[in-house]
């Protein structure tokens, strides 16, 4: 979508079909934003790279607390690992890792994950 967003304003890209309107002009031009579409498209891909870094490292913090013991870890941690072992199985044998990837992020759409507040809790 990253390059879609960016060329909302040079609207360089193909359309599919004639007629149509280039929609990231639009919506960019609507919120009178059009020339940032650059900026705006490298924010967009910047946040598609985060979210896909958080699953994979979500994955390694399960993998690392089930390798360390079921006890072991907090209990956000915890919570979190069990949330996600629902959906992706413990790794005990190569497998395709994109496929737990997009069960991750479909937990993360879904907001399935107990993230809660990333504030400390009082006292700590």
């Amino acid at each position: 979508m990253a390059i879609y967003v960016a060329d909302g304003h040079q609207m360089g890209l193909p359309l599919l079909a004639e007629g149509l309107v280039h929609d990231w002009n639009w919506i960019l031009s609507e919120l009178s934003l059009r020339n940032h579409a650059p900026a705006l498209g490298r924010a967009v891909l910047a946040a598609g790279v985060a979210v896909l870094v958080t699953a994979i490292v979500l994955l390694a913090a399960c993998q690392a607390l089930d390798l360390r013991g079921s006890e072991s870890g907090s209990r956000r941690g915890r919570a979190l690992r069990d949330a996600l072992r629902k959906e992706v199985p413990w790794l005990a044998e190569d497998r395709r890792q994109d496929l737990d990837i997009e069960r991750v992020l479909a937990l993360y759409r879904s907001a399935s994950l107990p993230v809660g507040s990333l504030r400390p809790p009082p006292g700590a």
